[in-house]
Parts: structure tokens; sequence; C-alpha cells
């Protein structure tokens, strides 16, 4: 309506304007219901086109009020139609009965037929890219006219009808709008238009045209919700491409669209995204794709031909057959012609051809269009009405066709071919011509062939890339078959320059789909190489070889420029603060500094590799920095530094590895020497020793090979990665742990932290990829080599260069480099001349000629440069110690002066780098605040270099302790130096307790210089620090004292545990020093493999840590927390809070720490119920914390702490430890040589007796022997005896001159009450403090006399502690005896015997054999022994009355119990035992019912032998407690006392 235009709308009659305005309404009514249901789902209009959209609505009210009202109305009934009823939803309504309502009566009304357009239309659909000004895909033809239309346009039948129901195009969605023209008008246009269609119906009208966006943005999001423009009016001077995109350049600019021609009418258009697995489509080929279905029922997709511009970036290779080709009636120039009068209405009609003869009949090969056949035999472009230079638009596909213009040029057509079959490239075809006519058997000609190959230069990139699998296919075709050197040559070449190309395109994906797709070949070839060099013993001539091109490659004389992109500038690398420095092998590093990126990567993946190969990759590597060092290009410190910056990725190499290379222990030879690696060793796998998970065997492939050496050959995988060695993950049982344990591990499994890689935070780097780093050891030559490239790195860079490193790793990273810095002192520390003389004595003759060892040189280097290198070999081949030794003095000399200079070397570099870090990074809040382990390592350190034996060391140990005291002071603003008084008495202490020998005259010495310093000090004349020095030096005299007793215990565990426990006692109102004691003697329990006591220790020291934090309220908790594991802990609540605790430190932290070490020393020493006390006290920390990780660990450590307690019962394999009690006798004095001095034997000790606990199973003969040996070597072997009885001992009848042993085995005693709360057998071997042990004795003064005489003294001893304690000895603090009668001792001997073999049987695992000795002792006994002999003795009618009745009673009760036992016993037995025993069952059968016989008639009463009968018996201490008459008596199985001894 925007032309103003008017239309005039004739009716014959009312009633027929009635009927048209009828007919408008409802248009304009279905019209408006699609448009709320489009808004009801969601779709929105722009605002801008809502205000055209009102304002076109208010326009079109002015011109039709009657069709608004129409509007208006409809839009009322539309919403009343479209709610629900309000009622409706009232469940009352539901109950209701409407059957009395009358059905609704609609009137009369007028019924219409069907309806139909009678003018058909076409729409064609296109694509077109307005930012590259370009068409992008061929035209879509849609065809929306009804079947009886279509039926006017074309008379073909059916079955060949394109949208016929076999219909290839998917149309869906689609309102037909339905025009019904009044009855006397509708009839003629309807003639008219059948007759026009039959005439004219293979000819089209270009009519009208509309576009809309296909994108939201750049980023190719799809705009579902755009509408398209208006219908603009096509004008036939502008149908080409090239001005459609001219209108589609201004469509965004209202200014000029608005003066298009508008035809009134819209195109709706539903656009959607495409899964890719799409099914049910053809391309544009009609060729089936995947998931079709052909079935008349399902819809099926056209896909529409992509016009893909001709660069490479957006080619694809080809993968189907596509063979297209568009042509195009551009313009005709028709209005000069003479031939006919008028030329107008022309149209055009192309038809393909098969040859040129004038009687040729076009062949069918024309996509037919919607409404025709599916292929036609010509097409026609559109008409223009009355033009006779007419413009085309029209767009035909079909085959390749050439065309020929042999007259003048009236005609423009273009084509436009699509095709995976030609390549449009003269190059390329002439390439491919020529390989099939060699197909075909043709003679090839090498020269035309190098001719071919060599214009393949000259391609074009998109078709090389559209073709490029066929064309990489011929290459290697050719190259395989190539006789001709020149024609491999050039195949090469051009391979390079397509994969040059790909890679500048950045189309890299495409050659690797290319080989992915051929990789099942390559692997093919990979695994028979892998096999060959198996069966050939050559997987080590593989990675000699690639070494061997990495050193030839590194060797380059310009190796530094090449690594170094930055230039130099005025003879000078630029400075280090315009560098990004890598430190780790991210592929930023690796891109920058690719040779040695590569180098490192390979030198870090042969690590993970056997030890032939690691010490290749290291030499390389070492070889390589050593020729930087000495080439005199880059001898500046400048140029130096800057080499260094390449290896900084080497600290990451070495931090992944520290546990490989962290070995202090130096040996003189190399750990595993490669000079007696066999040939195999370089093809067999890491021993079971350094492997967690053994490798599974299978064929004799996998047997002898790394699970993933085809992978590591092909570069495809990386070592180790399924099975890692791990030697520390491989715990043997400690030496003195349980002889039977089951238990594989002795300690709690180890928390384990991922590292991150805090260098690159963005990239996380490996410098082994995907692989776990190993962590067996390296050898000794590895690591040096290794240390000496850290060195030299270290060295030579730059302070700015490794203060960056030091910000930027983590705590852990800064730890591991400290503990490299640290192995370099131990490995290369100075070991002295007489050490390396003796080395070279055990190394024999072996001399290799040192030139032999000569490293490579670069080019054009002689001079100094060779002699440099030459020196530098020799002192490699000293430093690794391979063999190149001789004998002569001048060696020994010679090598021990390199040895010194380079342990001179190594130390001070390593002090410089300490230097800077502490210059860089100040701390003295670290020394003098917090945690004092900073200060308690450094004090300690100190004063063992203060009893140096050389008086310089000693001067500047002195000097830096009073310096160190000094600045303390300071610190604390001249007010005291409290931390550093305290930790020196702590080091002093600690120096005493690891026995290193202080407390001599050089010690005295350097305690005098620090007074003098002092003393000395003007600037602290007047203040409190001269006393306070002198007072330290006083105390540190006084901790000497003990020096003396430790030195001459110090081979006496006992003792000397017990010196240290009375410091500790003494230390009481010190926590710091009371720990350090403590911490001392868990060392030495450890040593000895005293787990208990060792964890008894660590438990103490925590109760210390939680009453302090109690006291100063940081923990909930004090010591008494800790008494459900050790009644012994209240000694640590009587700590007293003096000066001694101003300087304490705990926190939580070091309790939580403290804690996990108690439960790991409880797991080592087997005492697996009381890890969970333990955790008790850490999970609430941590669940505060939120730390789920290390919650994690805990649990996972109870779960198997409870496993293993459960074990352990079900197996009855576990021992806690034996006792023994031990007296010592040998106060008196013996006088010495000299007649003047007098020594004792046991002084403090005579007399006093002790408990020993000794670990499992120790017999009696172990400790004596062990007593004996430690004594005699004090006192000498002819001064000490042991005691071989047990009883009771009078020092009066000993000799003076002679030190006396006691040595009595001692076994854990309860009372009834006891016994009945500790059920388990460790409740019964934990926290006991009574024990008791026997002595037979006659009352005629014999030891042992018949059963009749035989008596029995218990003795009872409570020791001052509980067992386990933080001493394995302790004192008995009083003892009772207890005799028994021979009657009684009958009682107590058969009450056992019938314990035992309750016991026996009721096992979970029956030992058998044990079984059957207890029954042979039992039923199977000589007449005049065992349990048939008290029989006879006490229960025979000639005895019994010379016994108390209710005695004689109870032996016959406890007789009834054992024939019992003995029944269920061999019942048991005959259940276990094999065919070869069941003679022997039977033996044993008859004897037990031959004693139950004599029993039978010894007791007058009828004892039935019970073969196998289960019955749960009483305990028998009722019975000993009946002996007494005094149910709650202390016993021992019940047995009375009937005399004590105080």
């Amino acid at each position: 309506m925007q032309d103003k235009s008017s239309f005039l709308l004739a009716a014959d009659s009312e009633l027929e304007m009635e009927e048209w305005i009828n007919t408008l309404n409802k248009i304009l009514q279905l019209n408006f219901e699609a448009a709320m249901q489009e808004k009801r789902n969601g779709e929105s209009h722009e605002d801008d086109e809502q205000s055209k959209l009102e304002s076109s609505s208010s326009s079109f009210d002015n011109y039709y009020p009657e069709i608004a009202k129409s509007t208006r109305e409809a839009e009322i009934k539309l919403k009343t139609e479209s709610r629900v009823k309000l009622f409706a939803l009232d469940p009352d309504a539901q109950k209701l009965d409407f059957s009395s309502i009358e059905p609704e009566v609609k009137p009369f009304e007028e019924k219409f037929g069907k309806k139909i357009l009678v003018e058909p239309f076409f729409v064609t659909l296109s694509l077109f890219d307005i930012k590259n000004n370009r068409k992008i895909s061929a035209d879509f033809h849609v065809d929306l006219n009804h079947a009886s239309v279509r039926h006017m346009l074309s008379s073909a039948s059916q079955q060949m009808m394109n949208g016929s129901g076999d219909s290839l195009h998917r149309i869906q969605d689609i309102h037909e709008t339905v025009l019904q023209y009044p009855k006397q008008v509708a009839q003629k246009v309807l003639k008219n238009a059948k007759q026009a269609c039959q005439r004219l119906g293979q000819y089209r009208m270009p009519f009208a045209w509309a576009a809309r966006t296909l994108f939201k943005d750049a980023s190719g999001t799809l705009d579902k919700n755009a509408r398209f423009s208006a219908l603009f009016r096509q004008d036939s001077n502008k149908l080409s491409n090239e001005d459609m995109l001219k209108l589609l350049a201004d469509f965004r600019k209202p200014e000029k669209m608005a003066k298009l021609p508008v035809i009134l009418g819209n195109l709706d258009v539903t656009i959607d995204n495409v899964s890719p697995d799409f099914p049910n489509y053809v391309n544009s080929s009609y060729i089936p794709m995947k998931q079709f279905e052909n079935s008349t029922k399902t819809l099926t997709a056209f896909e529409i031909e992509e016009f893909v511009p001709c660069i490479p970036k957006c080619t694809q290779p080809f993968t189907i057959y596509n063979n297209h080709l568009y042509v195009y009636p551009k313009h005709l120039k028709y209005d000069s012609q003479k031939s006919f009068a008028k030329a107008r209405n022309i149209a055009v009609c192309v038809e393909f051809k098969d040859s040129d003869e004038e009687d040729s009949l076009p062949l069918k090969c024309i996509y037919g269009r919607p409404g025709g056949p599916v292929f036609t035999r010509s097409a026609f472009a559109a008409v223009l009405h009355h033009h006779q230079n007419p413009e085309f638009y029209d767009e035909h596909s079909g085959p390749e066709i050439k065309w020929v213009d042999g007259g003048k040029q009236l005609l423009k057509i273009s084509t436009h071919l699509v095709s995976t079959v030609y390549t449009q490239d003269q190059h390329l075809h002439n390439f491919f011509q020529y390989c099939q006519k060699t197909e075909s058997g043709a003679r090839a000609l090498g020269t035309d062939l190098v001719k071919y190959l060599k214009s393949l230069h000259a391609m074009e990139g998109h078709v090389m890339i559209a073709f490029l699998p066929t064309v990489l296919n011929q290459l290697f075709r050719v190259l395989t078959r190539a006789t001709q050197e020149e024609v491999a040559v050039n195949v090469t070449r051009v391979i390079i320059h397509i994969v040059a190309q790909c890679h500048e395109e950045g189309l890299d994906s495409y050659l690797r789909s290319y080989v992915k797709y051929s990789w099942f070949f390559f692997e093919v070839l990979i695994k028979s190489m892998a096999q060959h060099l198996i069966e050939n013993s050559k997987v080590k001539a593989l990675f000699e070889f690639k070494f061997e091109f990495l050193r030839v490659v590194c060797n380059h004389e310009h190796y530094i420029p090449l690594n170094l992109p930055m230039p130099f500038g005025k003879g000078r690398v630029q400075r280090y603060q315009d560098l990004q420095l890598d430190y780790s092998l991210t592929d930023e590093f690796c891109k920058n500094h690719f040779l040695v990126g590569l180098l490192l990567r390979e030198v870090g993946n042969a690590l993970q590799e056997f030890r032939d190969v690691r010490q290749i990759a290291i030499s390389v590597l070492k070889n390589l920095m050593i020729k930087h060092s000495f080439d005199d290009r880059y001898a500046t410190r400048g140029h130096q530094a800057r080499i260094a910056t390449m290896y900084l990725p080497l600290f990451g190499l070495l931090i992944e590895n520290v546990q490989r290379i962290n070995v202090k222990d130096v040996s003189p030879f190399p750990v595993n020497p490669s000079s007696n690696s066999t040939k195999d060793d370089a093809q067999i796998l890491p021993t079971a020793s350094q492997l967690v998970t053994p490798q599974k065997s299978g064929n004799t492939l996998d047997n002898n090979l790394p699970k993933d050496l085809f992978g590591v050959i092909s570069g495809i995988a990386s070592p180790y990665t399924t099975s890692t060695p791990n030697i520390n993950s491989v715990r043997n049982a400690d030496s003195r742990g349980s002889l039977i344990s089951t238990d594989s591990g002795n300690s709690l499994p180890e928390r384990h932290s991922d590292k991150s890689n805090s260098l690159d935070k963005n990239q996380q780097s490996s410098t082994l990829g995907s692989s776990v780093v190993r962590y067996d050891k390296l050898d000794q030559a590895e690591i040096k080599s290794l240390l000496m490239c850290f060195l030299h790195i270290l060295r030579s860079m730059s302070d700015d260069a490794l203060f960056t490193y030091w910000n930027k790793a983590t705590k852990s990273e800064l730890m591991d480099f400290f503990t490299i810095t640290e192995v370099c002192l131990h490995q290369f520390q100075y070991m002295g001349k007489r050490y390396i003389a003796r080395n070279q004595e055990g190394l024999g003759s072996i001399v290799h000629d040192r030139k032999s060892q000569t490293l490579p040189v670069s080019r054009n280097r002689t001079g100094m440069m060779h002699a440099r290198l030459q020196q530098l070999s020799s002192l490699d081949n000293s430093l690794t110690f391979n063999h190149s030794y001789g004998h002569s003095d001048a060696d020994v000399l010679h090598q021990s002066l390199l040895e010194a200079n380079i342990a001179t070397e190594v130390c001070i570099t390593i002090l410089d780098t300490l230097s800077l870090f502490t210059m860089a990074f100040k701390f003295p809040s670290t020394f003098y605040e917090g945690r004092a382990d900073m200060c308690s390592a450094l004090c300690y350190e100190i004063l063992k270099y203060c009893n140096s034996k050389l008086s310089s060391i000693r001067n500047e140990a002195s000097q830096l302790l009073y310096f160190l005291m000094r600045n303390n002071f300071d610190y604390t603003g001249k007010k005291s130096f409290v931390r550093t008084h305290l930790q020196v008495i702590i080091s002093v202490s600690q120096l005493i307790a690891d026995v290193v020998g202080i407390g001599g005259t050089r010690f005295q010495q350097s305690l005098s210089i620090i007074n003098n310093c002092a003393n000395n000090d003007r600037i602290i004349k007047h203040t409190t620090f001269p006393s306070d020095v002198k007072d330290l030096t006083k105390r540190i005299r006084t901790v000497l004292m003990a020096t003396a007793q430790m030195k001459e215990h110090e081979n006496d565990p006992e003792m000397l545990v017990d010196l240290q426990y009375s410091l500790a006692k003494s230390y009481a109102s010190t926590p710091e020093l009371r720990k350090t004691w403590l911490d001392s003697m868990a060392r030495i329990h450890v040593k000895n493999g005293d787990l208990s006591e060792a964890a008894m220790c660590y438990v103490h020291v925590a109760a210390l840590v939680a009453e302090y934090l109690t006291r100063k309220g940081m923990f909930r908790q004090g010591c008494t927390a800790f008494r459900v594991i050790t009644p012994n802990i209240d000694e640590e609540a009587s700590m007293m809070e003096d000066v001694g605790m101003q300087d304490v430190h705990f926190n939580e932290d070091v309790l939580m720490e403290l804690l996990e070490q108690c439960a790991d020393g409880l797991w080592k020493a087997e005492r697996y119920e009381l890890i969970a006390d333990i955790y008790k006290l850490i999970i609430p920390i941590y669940e505060k914390r939120r730390d789920f990780e290390r919650l994690a660990h805990l649990y996972d450590t109870l779960h198997r702490a409870y496993s293993k307690v459960t074990e352990v019962m079900h197996t009855g394999k576990r021992l806690l430890g034996t006792y023994f009690r031990v007296a010592f006798f040998g106060q008196q004095y013996q006088f010495t040589d000299s007649e003047t001095d007098v020594e004792g034997f046991f002084e403090d000790e005579d007399g006093k007796e002790y408990i020993y606990k000794e670990p499992k199973l120790t017999p009696l003969s172990e400790i004596s022997q062990r007593l004996q040996k430690l004594y005699s070597d004090k006192f000498g072997a002819e001064n000490v005896k042991m005691i071989q009885d047990s009883g009771k001992v009078n020092p009066k009848d000993l000799d003076s001159k002679y030190a006396y042993i006691q040595v009595t085995h001692v076994i854990p005693y309860f009372e009834e009450k006891e016994l009945q709360e500790r059920k388990t057998d460790f409740e019964r071997t934990h926290n006991i403090r009574r024990f008791m042990f026997e002595m037979p004795f006659t009352q005629g003064g014999k030891r042992q006399g018949g059963v009749e005489e035989q008596c029995k003294r218990r003795t009872i001893l409570t020791a001052i502690h509980c067992f386990p304690y933080v001493k394995k000895r302790i004192p008995v603090m009083y003892q009772h005896h207890t005799d028994l009668n021979p009657i009684e001792v009958a009682i107590d001997e058969m009450s056992k015997k019938v314990a035992e073999l309750r016991q026996l049987c009721s096992s979970a695992e029956v030992d058998m054999i044990k079984l059957q000795l207890k029954l042979q002792g039992s039923v199977s006994v000589q007449v005049n022994a065992g349990p048939l002999a008290y029989a006879r003795a006490f229960l025979d009618d000639t005895n019994t009355k010379r016994y108390p009745d209710n005695k004689v009673k109870l032996l016959k009760e406890v007789f009834r119990q054992f024939v019992e036992a003995c029944g269920h016993a061999l019942g048991v037995n005959e259940r276990l035992i094999k065919e070869d025993q069941l003679e022997y069952q039977e033996e044993m059968k008859a004897n037990y019912r031959e004693m139950a016989k004599e029993l039978s008639e010894i007791m007058h009463e009828q004892i039935t032998p019970v073969e196998e009968k289960a019955s749960v018996m009483p305990n028998s201490l009722h019975i000993f407690n009946a002996i007494s008459g005094t149910p709650t008596s202390t016993t021992v199985h019940g047995m009375p006392s009937s005399s004590s001894v105080a």
C-alpha cells in the first residue's frame, strides 16, 4: 500500500458484495489466528518490526473500516474461544449431571466445496554471502501449488512427477491460502487460467523477491526468529546475481529499501539446525545418505549444493562422488536482428546433446523442477515480458559440457563445474592422466614424470586440498615404485610442498586424518620393526641411533643461535628483565627453543628407561653443556648466563626425579656399574624389587619387554604407563617384627598429594607426558652427571633468573630444589686421599686411554678448546668412576686433587646460592617467631662445628653462634634472646643424645670464645646481654655433665634410655627439652627394633603438646585424652609453667603432625586397636577444616586397621612381647691395678629387680646371653656370673668379687575380675603391670619329687608403670608369693590341660600338630606319668582320706571335664586327619577308652568316653576359688594365697 495504489472490486449485486466482504474477513481472521499461534509459541518480532505492523494496522483501519471491525471481532472471538472455562477447573463441577442441558443447535449455513488457488506460482531459495559478495548455494525450487493446479501445468505421468507422492522434496508446515472467487467471475477466471497453463505452462516470469538474514552474528549462531522482508517487485532490468547482490548490500538500509515497490503478501520459511545424524536425506546428486529408509511414508530431505570459494581454507578433501555442471544464461542482445518483425517474450532453452549432428536428440540429464519429472531433456529460462535484450538469472544443472561459440556474440552464458572427478587444474590433470596411462599398461617415461612432478608445485591450493587423499596415494605409489633417484627426489619434494602448504593454511588436521586412516598399515610396519629388533637384541640400538642423531644435530656450530630466537644486540644478549623465562618443558618453550626442548624431552623420557639408555642420554646432555662452557665465542658471563636459561627446564626434570637422585650414601663404585651389564640387560624389565605390580605372563613378545615398547619406539606412547617401578612402595617387614606375621607392610599407607606445577598455571606440562615417574634409584655415575649439569646451570644463570624461579616455585618445589643441592654436597664430598687410594686398590689395574673418552669437539675449534675438552674428559672420568684409575702415587695424588677441587667448587656454589636466597628473602621472623624448626636446625649445625678439630672452623662457628644470639637480642628490642637461648640448650641435648662426643676441651674453648665476644662487645656492654650469655654457657656446661654417662652406656640400650628418661623428667618445666629427649628415646627404640616403646614415646610427646595447648586454651583436651591408650600418660600432667615455657611455639598443626606420627608408630608396633583412639582426636579438627582428602585417608587407614585386627584375632598370629624378671647383684667394690682406685659393679642397681620387655618370641637363653655379653664387656667376662635359679637370692651368700645377674621368664597375671573385662588377647597384652612366675619345691627341700609331694610357689610381681612404656624395662615395685600343696598342684596342672585342649579346639584354624601333641600327652602316657598319676595319687581309696574332701571332689570334677575335653579333641582331630593317620587315630581312641575305664575304677563311678561332644564348660577359676574358699581372692587360675611375702 506504500505506492498509494487503489483497487476496485466489482460486484453484480449486493449479495455478491457481501460474499466478497465475508471472504476477505475470513482471510484476515485466518492470518490473525496464525499470527496469534506464533505468538503463543514464543516467536516474537523485533521492536522496529512491531512498530511497522502497528503503523500499517492504523493505516489499514483508515482505508478499510469494515474489515478492521471484522478483525477486532475475530480477535475478541479468539480470546474467548482459546481460554479455559474457570469452573472447568473446579472439582465440584465433575460431580454435576449435565445430561438435561440441551445440545447446541447451529443455524443453517452454506456448505463450501474444496477451495484452491487458481493462479500458479513458484518459489526459488538460495544463499548469498554479502560480506564476500558471492552466491554460496545452488537454487532450491519449491512448488507450493495445489495438485489440481499442477495438473493444469503439465500432463506428465504422476510416476515421474517431482513433487508427487514419492516426492524427494520435504515440504511441511506450509499454510496454503485459499481464495474462492464469486461464482460468475470464478468460472471465467478458471477457464482462462486452464487455457494459459496448457499453452504456456512450461514458461515462467519473474515476479517478486524477499530476503532474510540467516545468522545472528559472525560466529555462525543461527537466527531462528528472523522473518523474511516484504515482497519486493522484481525489476526486469535487475535479474542477475550481481544485481541481487547489490540489492542485498542495501538490505539493512531502510532509506533505500523504502524506494522499492512492494507487493502485498508475506513469505514464511522455518529454518533450524540439522544434527549430523539427520536421517532420510539425499545429496545434491540424489544419492541416499546414511540412515536412509526407502519408504513412501517417510519424508525425504534434499541437500542443496554448496558453492565453496576457490581458496584453500574453505576447501575440504573430496569424500563422495559429485559431478555437476551449472549453466547460467546471462544476456541476449537481440534488438538488432532482422529475422523477425518483432522479437519479444523471448525464452532460452538449454539442452545437452550427445553430438553436434543436426538430428541428434537431447539427453535426459537435466535435473527437473518441482511439478515435473526428476530428469528432463530441456530447461527454460524465465521469460521477460516484451524485452528484446533480456537478462536471465536461472540456474540449470547437469553433467559437464563444453560450450562452442562459433558465431557472433549474441547470447552470454556462464558455467560452474562442481566435480570430484575433474580437477580443473591442468598440472594435476596431467599428473593423474600420466598415472592412469601407466596403470593401464602404457610405457612410462621418467622424463615426462619428472616434468609433471615439478609442475605440481604450481597447482592451485584449493585443488590440492580437494584432491589431497588421491594426490598423496598416487605420490606414495609412485615413490614406492620409483627406479630412478630423480623421480624419488621430486616425489619427496612434492610431498614436502603439500605438507608445507597445509601447515601454512592451518590445515594440518587433514594430514593427520590421512595418516590416521592409514595408521593400521603403519602399526604393522612398526610392530614388525620392533619384532625384528627384539629377535636380534637390537632395542638398545634404536635409542643409540636416536641420541647419536641428537648429538650430531646439537653439535652444530650454530646450535646456540638456532635455539635463541631473540636477537643479540651490541655484542650482548637481551636483558633478562625482557625475557619470559620458562622453567618447565611447555609447548611454548619447545617452540621457541626447539632443539634444546627436543633434547630435554628425550632425556626426560630416557630417564624412565633401562640403565644403558639413561647413560647415553645423560652423556649427550652433559657433553653438550661442557662444550658450551668452553666455547670461546660465549666466554663472557653474560653469554653463559643466557645459555643457562635455555636449560632451566632441567630443574623441573630433576625435581620430577628427585626421589631417584636423593642418594646421600656415597659408594666408591657406581651402584650398578655399566661395565658389568650384559647385552640382555638392555632388553629385560626392571627386577621384581623395582616394581609395584609384577608383569603378567603372556606370549614371548611381551615377556621380555615393557608393555608399551612398540608405542615408545613409534613415538605414540610413553614408557611405564601401567606398571610403574616404585621402590618406595615396596617395604620389607622389620627384622624385629612378628616372626609369624603375615603383613607385608609394617607402616601406615602414605598420603600422596599431587604437585601442581605453579611455574605454568595456564598450561600444565610434564617432562614425561602422561607417563608416571619411576622411583628406583639411579646409578651414582648418572646422579653425579645430572648434578654436574644442575650445578653448572646454577652457577652460570643470572641472579634475576634465579629470583624468578624461586618466586614462581611452590613450597614443595623449593624443598625439592634444596634437597637436590643437599644431595650435591653429599655426592661430591671430599673423602680424603687414603680413601681414594684404598678404592683404587680395589678397582684393579684397569686403565683406559683417556683420549678414547674425549668429548666431541665442534668444527673449526682447535688449540685451547681441544685442550680444555681433554681436561674436562679426564675430570668427568674421575667423577663418575669410569675405571680410569692407576695405582701409582701420582695417579692417587691427581685424583685426590681433582676431587678436592670439585668438592670445594660445589660447596662454594651451594653457599653462593644459599647466600643469594637469604638476601632475596629476608626472614628473621622465621628464626625468631613462630615454629622454632629453622632456628633449632641452625643451632644444632653450628654447635657441631664448635667441636671441630680445626681451630679456624671452631672460631668461625663460635662467632656465628654469637652473631645469632646477638641478632635475636636486637630483634626483640634488646630485651632477651630467649629463642636462641632455649634452642642452644635443646641442640646441646640433642648432640648428647646422638652421642656426637661434645663436651671435651675443644667445645669448652668454643664456649669461652662466645663469652669473650659478649664481654668485648661495647654496644651491648651496659645491657643484660653479657650476663645472659654467661648464664647460657653455664647451663650448657651443666648439661654436658651428662655426657660422660651417656658415653659410658652408649652400648647399653636400657641404661642409655634410662639416663635420657631421667633428663626428660628433669625438664618437666621446659616442654621443648622434654620433647627433645623423648624424641631421642624414640630413635633409640626404633634403631633397636622396640617399636611398641617408640610408639609410646610418640604418644607421650603428643600428650605433652596437647597438655600445653590445653593450658593455653588452644585445644579442647589435654593429656587425659590419651589415658585410654596408656595410664602412664598422667606423668605429662605434671608440666610446670615457668620461664621455660615462654618460647614454646606449639600449635594445632604441630599436634596434628604428632598425632599422625603416633598412628604410624602404633601401626608399625602392630597395636592396631589403638589407632582409632588417636584418630578420635584428629578427625574433629579435619572436619572443622573441611579437609576431606585427609579425612578420606584417615578413614581408609581405620578400615585397614580394623581389618588387621580381624585378621590377627582370627589367626592368632600376633605376638606383642615376652617378659622377664631381671635382678642385679654386685654392689661391693673391687680394687683396680693401682690399688688405690675402686669401682663398683651395679652400684645403685644392686639388688634391684626389673621387668624387661623383649620383642616377640624371645627365648630365655637369648636375653641371658645378651645381658651376659653386655656386662662382660663392661666388667670383664671373668667377673660376671648368671644365677640359674629363679628363687629368692640372699646377697650375703654371693661372692662380692663377682657381678650376678638373675633372669626369669614371667607371664602377665590378672585377677578374675580383670579377666572378665579383658576379653581379647590384645587387652590381655596391653597396659599390663603385674607378672607371675612359679617355682617347684618339696617339703623335704628338693626341687622335684613325686606327685604326692610336689609343691609349687607362685610369685606375683608388680611394676611401677604399665607395659608398653617409653622404656623397655620398668623397676619392680613389690611382690608377693603363693604356695600350692600337692593336690592343689594336681588341680592346677589338670585345669591347665583342660583349658589348653579347649582353646585348641575352639580356634577358627585348628593347629593339628599342637592338638595331636596335647592329645598324646593326655591319653597316650606311661603308667607312672601324666593325668593317671594324679588320679592314683589323690583319688585312690588309700589316699583320699589324707586330703580335704573339697579338694578331692574338685579334682574329680576336673577329671570329668578332662575326659570330656579329650573326647571332643579326638573328634576334632578325626575330622582333620587324612587316611595315613587313621591307624594313629584308632590307637589314641583305644588309649582314651582305656584311660576312661581306669579312671572309672579309681573314682568308683562310671566315666563314659565322649569322642565328639561339644560342651561349654564353666571357667575353671571357680574350682580354685572353691578350694580357697575366697572367690574374689588374688589368684592365678584361682589358686589360694596360703602364704605371702611382702
